[in-house]
């Protein structure tokens, strides 16, 4: 009997990571991905060119290319994650260790110069037991739908920014987790 409730438990865990809200947060999370891929390849290969013209001729411009270079190699490592999505940090935490994040949070910023709304972003904070958190890029008006569907999925997390979970956070991370009752 144990062990069809373990299974029920886990089904609707795996039903909840295929709901359309998370299926949202993971192209956000894919979407960041090839951002960072993009610019990867863009610091890789100025840098590259800009050392070609400038090798022999000008010192600082062939300091500043291979500046470029590394900067462009170090945000290729997230390359790897275009492949295989399901390895991206925060979604392999989703998938396998949930009851790692304690806190959850959703922020959202207006633009609006001169008192005219131009943009609204939003953005998700997973905060990890460990100190480690993540941030995903969302639309707003996606925010609440996700934020709804990972309380499903996170029962144990506690939801919602406040200075007091901020504090609790800062002290013992592991005192935001939510008792069941």
């Amino acid at each position: 009997m144990l062990y069809l409730k373990t299974f029920r438990v886990s089904l609707s865990k795996e039903q909840l990571l295929r709901h359309p809200a998370l299926q949202i947060l993971k192209t956000a999370l894919i979407k960041e991905v090839r951002i960072k891929a993009a610019l990867a390849v863009c610091g890789m290969s100025s840098g590259l060119i800009i050392l070609f013209f400038t090798f022999e001729k000008q010192v600082i411009w062939s300091v500043f290319a291979l500046l470029f270079w590394v900067l462009g190699l170090a945000l290729a490592k997230n390359i790897t994650y275009l492949w295989k999505p399901n390895q991206i940090p925060l979604w392999s935490t989703l998938q396998h260790t949930p009851q790692h994040i304690v806190w959850v949070y959703t922020l959202v910023t207006q633009r609006m110069p001169f008192g005219f709304e131009i943009v609204q972003s939003g953005l998700i904070y997973f905060k990890l037991e460990n100190g480690e958190d993540f941030s995903v890029s969302v639309g707003t008006k996606d925010l609440k739908l996700i934020s709804r569907t990972l309380n499903r999925l996170l029962p144990h997390a506690s939801f919602g920014y406040s200075e007091e979970k901020a504090n609790i956070y800062d002290l013992n991370p592991k005192q935001l987790i939510r008792k069941r009752e």
